[in-house]
This record gives structure tokens, C-alpha cells and sequence, in this order.
């Protein structure tokens, strides 16, 4: 009797390795998914200065953008209907890009007011200030 249980849990030890064993292996061997559903942030400059009407937004690759009166954008700072300070006064302009690298220059006038290299992550809104 005693050879009988024996042989009995090697058994049930045979069994229980093998199916660990599998599921270990279907675990591993599975390909993973990610699926994204929903809203999908945006990777954007948040350009921010004073007196940016009519200035030359030039984003690296190229891509010139006039700032006319509809692309900017009311400050929105306030804190329960009170206006902060110097920012409520800045013009706000918003330019969509790519995820990457990127040469940033803004120019009014003929002249180069501001020029930046910035570095956006995917998703990200990088608030860019342009001096005076």
C-alpha cells in the first residue's frame, strides 16, 4: 500500500508540474494588446506672450503659421472669475505638432523675436513663453 501512494503523488506531482508548466508557457507566449479608446490628448505648443498679432510662427521642417486674431486664444487664469496678474494680459496661441524634436522660432516684423529648440513627448502641451 505504501508503494501505491507513493506512485499516486509522484503522479499528482507530474500532473500539477505539466499543467504550471503550460500555463506558464501560454502566459509567457501570449502577444500582449493595447488598445486605446476614448479621447486622445493632443501634442501641442501652448505659445504665450504679449503683442503676438500678425507674428511668423515657424515650427522645425518648415511649417510657417501666420497668428491671425482667430488663432488666438483668451487667457484662461482666473481664479474664480478674478484675473491674475501680468498672464491674463499675454496673447495665447496654440500649435498642434508632432511628437519629437523640433526648431521653434516665432518672427514679427522681419526680425527673429524668439528661436528655441524644445523637445514635445506624445500627448504633451509644452507652454512655451516668448519675451517681450
Amino acid at each position: 500500500m505504501y508503494k501505491k501512494s507513493r506512485l499516486a503523488n509522484g503522479r499528482r506531482y507530474a500532473l500539477a508540474t505539466l499543467l504550471l508548466g503550460a500555463a506558464f508557457l501560454l502566459g509567457c507566449g501570449s502577444v500582449t494588446q493595447h488598445q486605446t479608446t476614448g479621447f486622445k490628448p493632443e501634442t501641442q505648443l501652448l505659445l504665450r506672450g504679449h503683442s503676438l498679432l500678425d507674428a511668423v510662427v515657424v515650427v522645425s521642417g518648415g511649417a510657417e503659421k501666420v497668428i491671425s486674431k482667430e488663432d488666438i486664444q483668451p487667457a484662461n487664469n482666473e481664479v474664480f472669475g478674478v484675473k491674475r496678474g501680468e498672464d491674463s494680459k499675454k496673447d495665447t496661441v496654440i500649435v498642434n505638432v508632432k511628437a519629437g524634436r523640433h526648431q521653434l522660432e516665432v518672427i514679427q516684423k522681419s526680425r527673429s523675436r524668439f528661436r528655441s529648440e524644445l523637445f514635445v513627448s506624445e500627448g504633451q502641451t509644452k507652454v512655451v513663453e516668448i519675451p517681450r
